[in-house]
Parts: C-alpha cells; structure tokens; sequence
C-alpha cells in the first residue's frame, strides 16, 4: 500500500537524513569513538534499539486495540444470542462480500450461499482427541529434542512456554480471522524477554530466549495461518479438513527442504554482514533483545533506553492519532510506525526501492485504473517470483566463485580519489 511506502520513506529521511549524522557527532561523548559493526555499545545499539522501540509501540498498540475488537465482537455475539436475535440463515436480504485487496471484486451473497458455505465449512470436525494428542506429541518431543540441540534451553523452560502457547495461539488466531494481521513477532518478543531473563547470563539466556522465541512463534504463527486458509476456504467451499491436511503436509515438507536452503544460502552469500543483500536485521534485533534481557541494560550507550521509551510513545501517539483523531480521507498520511522502523536497521535503500514500486503503481493507477485493480497485484507477484528464481543461478555462480564481468560503484565527490 502507499502509506507503507510513504512510512518506510518518512523512515529513510528520520534515520539516515537526520538521527544518523547527528548520532555521529556525540561518538566519544554517548558512546565510545571506533566501535563498528555490531557492537552494542556503539552506534549500532541505537539503530537496533529506536527501531525494536518503534515497532514494540506500534504491535503492543495494536494487541490491546485487537484485544479490544475481539471482546466486544464476542460480547454483541453473547447478548445477541441472549436476547434471541434471528441468525444470519434467517434474513432474507443480501450481504455485500468485502473486498478488502480493493480487486473490483464483489458480489451480493444470497441466504442460500451463506447456508451452504457455513453447511460445507462445518461438516468436517476433528476429534479433540486428535488435538489434544497432538498436542501432548509436540509437548514431549519438544521437552526432549530442543534441549539436545540447544542445552541451555532446559526441558522445564519449554515445558512452561508449551503450556502459555495454546492460549496465545488463539489469541492471534482469533484477532488474525477480525482483522488480518498477525502479530507472531510480538508473543516471541515477549517469550524472549520473559525466559533470556530467567535464565540469566551464567544459564545461558540469549540461547535460551532465542529457542523459546522459536517454539511460540512457530505455533503462533501457525495459528494465524491456518486461520487465513480457514476463512479463504470458507468463501471458496473448500473442505476445512482438507485445508489442515494440506498445511500438516506443508510442514512436514518445510522441515525437509528448509535445512537444505538454509545450507544453500549460507554457502552461496554472506549472511549476517551488514549491508549486503542478505544482512538479516532481525535476527540481530531478535538476538540483541535477548542479550539485553539475560545481561541487563548497564552495558547499553547513553540516552539510548531514553530515546526509545520516547519512541514507544511516539509510536502510540500516532496509531492515537490515526484512530480517534485524523479524518478518515487523511488517515493514510499518518505513519505506520511499524514500517518507519524498518530503515532504522535495514538502511534508507530499502525505502526507495519501496516507494519506487509505490509510484510505478500509482501512475498505472491514473492512467488506467481498471488495468491497475486487475493486473497490479499478479504484475507485483510476478517481479517478487522472478527475483526468487534468479537466487537460483546466482546461488550456482556464487558456489563456483564466478567473478561479475562488470561492477560499478557510486561514491561521494569527497570521497572519490578517482
């Protein structure tokens, strides 16, 4: 959408245009001179930290707003039964069909249709014995397997996350089928500061965050997915236990190919080095949490927890301002704060890139709108899907060290000796 790429733009000017070249004259005074990469108590620990601030305030914003949203929806449905309110199989006119990705998409639903999409989504129940086993079949293999491979994730730390996970999981679930979005990240941010901090730093705590962070986002996120194919097959009348046969079989799969990638990637690019293609920021921001967590904030630079505490409530005051204040016709001015995070640690480039796109669209959009609606969206995964095949062979050239034939660089006239 627009207003992500104007947020990540308003972002890029934020970070690098104005706090980075400022930061840069207090080194010596804020933080020690010299100290680069991913040294967190340099330079890098602002980046990390105002863009974790930013994006905390924004997803704790939108958990207590969803929260809110999911209680009251369940509460008119509560009073509505209570005062016997007729069920939708019992009005005879029609309902419109949102059309939420704006395709110029829409129908008027029948009674007949709901009748029969809510006949066909609820004739497959699974047992809640399969659940349940299910369950308690992840339980112990989780207990047993994850602290072989990570010994500082002790069996009783997974035991406790295993038992908080189904609650969690249904909270995103249920917030994800009202509102379509899933807010995974945020139940393993929180796993990562509860369990680095109660194993500490002589347990072992960054590991043992991070493991935990694993375990609930897996499941959380799994939740939130399989909620999105449920309420896609509700509207196609697609089998609901086909759907959950289909993303066990889908796991399953990622569980053998997924190693295989990951060693792929590894061997082909540099992973992890900051400003290159695959410099991976938020397993550093995920990490960085964690060691603050289990060591605490003393090794932190000046002004840096103040700073972000100030963001947070920047980032609050926005969605605020957005919900309650703003008229609707301009509420897409407002910036995400979760997407003016994203230059903090990614870098401005990422934001042109973006906004280029934005524009691309944009002008399609005024030079023929009806070509836009249909197209726009098959033209962007077509792009995206290119760029992953190309990965492909450029992985293979990078196994067989093939050199470019041609590089080209762009540099400062300062800084060109040229």
């Amino acid at each position: 959408p627009l207003s992500v790429n104007y947020s990540m733009m308003v972002g890029a000017i934020l970070s690098s245009g104005i706090a980075w070249p400022l930061l840069r004259n207090k080194a010596g005074d804020w933080f020690p001179a010299g100290l680069g990469g991913f040294n967190f108590q340099g330079e890098f620990a602002y980046h990390v930290f105002w863009s974790i601030a930013l994006y905390l305030g924004d997803g704790g914003y939108q958990i207590v707003k969803m929260g809110i949203i999911s209680y009251t929806h369940w509460l008119m449905q509560r009073r509505g039964a209570a005062i016997g309110e007729p069920s939708l199989e019992g009005k005879d006119e029609k309902e419109t069909v949102q059309d939420p990705l704006h395709l110029g998409i829409s129908h008027r639903e029948s009674p007949e249709e709901r009748r029969l999409r809510k006949r066909v989504f609820l004739k497959d129940n699974i047992h809640w014995g399969i659940s349940l086993g299910g369950y308690l079949a992840c339980l112990v293999i989780g207990c047993i397997a994850i602290p072989h491979i990570y010994p500082q994730a002790k069996w009783y730390y997974l035991f406790v996350a295993f038992l908080f996970v189904p609650f969690f999981a249904l909270a995103n679930a249920y917030a994800a089928g009202l509102t379509d979005q899933d807010n995974y990240s945020v139940y393993g941010q929180f796993a990562i500061f509860i369990f680095a901090a109660w194993a500490g730093t002589s347990g072992g705590g960054v590991i043992a965050g991070l493991a935990v962070c694993g375990v609930v986002v897996a499941a959380v996120s799994q939740a939130a997915v399989l909620m999105q194919d449920f309420r896609t097959g509700y509207y196609t009348l697609a089998s609901p236990k086909a759907l959950f046969v289909a993303q066990l079989m889908g796991s399953f799969v990622g569980v053998l190919f997924a190693p295989a990638i990951y060693k792929f990637y590894t061997t082909s690019f540099p992973i992890g080095v900051p400003n290159t293609q695959y410099s991976v920021p938020f397993a550093t921001v995920y990490r960085l949490m964690s060691v603050v967590s289990a060591n605490g904030f003393n090794d932190l630079p000046d002004h840096c927890l103040s700073i972000a505490a100030g963001l947070i409530g920047a980032a609050i005051a926005l969605n605020l301002l957005k919900d309650f204040v703003v008229p609707v016709a301009y509420k897409k001015w407002v910036p995400i704060p979760s997407a003016v995070s994203i230059p903090f640690i990614v870098g401005a480039p990422i934001a042109i890139d973006f906004c280029l796109g934005g524009f691309i669209m944009l002008a399609w959009r005024l030079a023929n709108p009806v070509r836009a609606a249909s197209l726009g969206i098959a033209a962007g995964a077509g792009l995206m899907v290119g760029d992953g095949l190309w990965q492909l062979p450029l992985g293979i050239l990078g196994i067989a060290k093939a050199s470019r034939p041609l590089c080209m660089a762009f540099f400062r006239a300062a800084n060109n000796d040229l």
